[in-house]
């Protein structure tokens, strides 16, 4: 008897039966899992794709990039986050956008005390505060306030043809100032129509002074120094 022979239908069978088992488990694996109606319906959804919240989202957008901050009262960025956090307390965008909205408005108080103007410093302040007062960038622009507040301050105006001095050294009142500034110990502001002319300004009166005067620049039309005492 021939003993390849006889294995043959042994084989066939064992194939057989492996092709009907993968074909059994491949029914399995490809068989959806059943959900009851139930499920479905409880199934919780994700607030971040609710549409009304990203209605409100961009509504926001486009009222901060217009600097409606907090006004007018009925169409503002900051409303349209409350009301995104009223449907979700916890929507990390409406939450970051407040931080936003208090960050603007602390740039705007830190750019009145460059300039002077102290009441409207104060009032972009209070604002921030009024919109979230734990905010950690507040403090740092408060105690800035209350220095400047503290200081005196005393202007001068500059005239062109004082500036056509300074490239002829020989500024009476540009001398003057300097001594005044050294004096005082003062920190000053220099206004000028271009970094370049505020940047001479500075050196020139540096060359008047013992030590390197404090000084910050302000792009403005008409050239003056702003001397803030202690």
């Amino acid at each position: 008897m021939n003993t390849s022979t006889s294995r043959k239908p042994v084989r066939l069978l064992l194939s057989v039966v492996f092709l009907l088992t993968l074909t059994a488990c491949d029914s399995l694996l490809q068989k959806p899992q059943d959900t009851s109606p139930e499920q479905a319906v409880t199934e919780p959804i994700n607030p971040n794709h609710d549409p009304e919240i990203e209605k409100l989202l961009r509504e926001a957008r486009v009222a901060y990039e217009a600097d409606l901050l907090t006004t007018p009262v009925d169409n503002n960025a900051y409303l349209r986050y409350l009301q995104v956090l009223s449907i979700d307390e916890q929507e990390p965008r409406a939450l970051a956008g407040i931080s936003e909205i208090v960050d603007k408005y602390l740039t705007w108080a830190l750019n009145e005390i460059s300039a002077g103007d102290l009441h409207n410093a104060r009032d972009y302040l209070r604002k921030a505060i009024a919109v979230d007062d734990r905010h950690p960038n507040i403090p740092a622009v408060e105690n800035r306030l209350a220095a400047a507040e503290s200081h005196q301050t005393r202007d001068y105006k500059l005239l062109p043809e004082e500036l056509a001095r300074l490239e002829e050294a020989d500024s009476q009142k540009l001398q003057q100032i300097a001594r005044e500034i050294e004096k005082s110990d003062a920190r000053i502001v220099i206004y000028a129509s271009s970094d370049s002319t505020g940047r001479k300004i500075y050196q020139y009166l540096n060359r008047f002074t013992s030590n390197r005067i404090r000084a910050s620049f302000e792009i403005a039309r008409t050239p003056a120094i702003r001397l803030l005492i202690p």
